[in-house]
């Protein structure tokens, strides 16, 4: 894992040496992306020593440290700004939280602030159970059926078909999903 690392610090420094004097982000957002995979590996396996917030913050302050001499704020910015895009939101704001040359008139770090608020507020909705309670409220707001994915076995099983059929039988028609988004649903606790 240490010769993965290193490698990985070697092309992070090459590309933020970059081409005539440019940040290349290609290769720096490819290198922020394996520290995140590389991070996750070492929380769910605890047999390494890796700190990506240190490492991003290495990042940044050698991307400050090179491009500061040639007064190119335009690598600092585009150097922050793919670390916002492809660094887990949370180590991002822990770096610019932690980084000394922070500044709030910088358009790149306010950027960057609303990058890693979006994606993490995705995630969360992604993951979470409340991002699901999310969804069904807002297509109840806006009156329709929430999307759901025909391959994937229903939590209801053939409940929903079977209770679509006696309802649209009976005159009620909608099944479940209407009761839900009417926000009628009863469930026996």
């Amino acid at each position: 894992m240490a010769d993965i690392i290193r490698h990985l610090s070697l092309m992070s420094n090459k590309a933020i040496e970059g081409n005539e004097d440019e940040v290349n982000t290609v290769l720096l957002a490819q290198v922020v992306s394996f520290y995140s995979v590389i991070s996750q590996h070492c929380m769910k396996t605890n047999d390494c020593d890796f700190n990506i917030v240190d490492e991003l913050s290495r990042l940044v302050t050698k991307c400050y440290g090179e491009h500061q001499s040639n007064l190119q704020d335009a690598n600092i910015d585009v150097c922050i700004t793919t670390i916002s895009e492809n660094a887990p939101p949370t180590c991002t704001l822990q770096v610019l939280s932690q980084w000394e040359h922070t500044s709030v008139t910088s358009s790149s770090l306010l950027s960057a602030f609303h990058t890693c608020l979006i994606r993490g507020a995705r995630e969360g909705v992604r993951s979470e159970i409340s991002g699901s309670l999310l969804q069904i409220q807002r297509a109840r707001e806006e009156g329709r059926r929430p999307i759901v994915d025909k391959d994937e076995p229903s939590y209801w099983g053939d409940a929903d078909n079977d209770s679509d059929e006696e309802e649209d039988e009976e005159g009620g028609g909608g099944g479940i999903w209407s009761s839900i988004l009417n926000g009628t649903l009863e469930i026996a606790k």
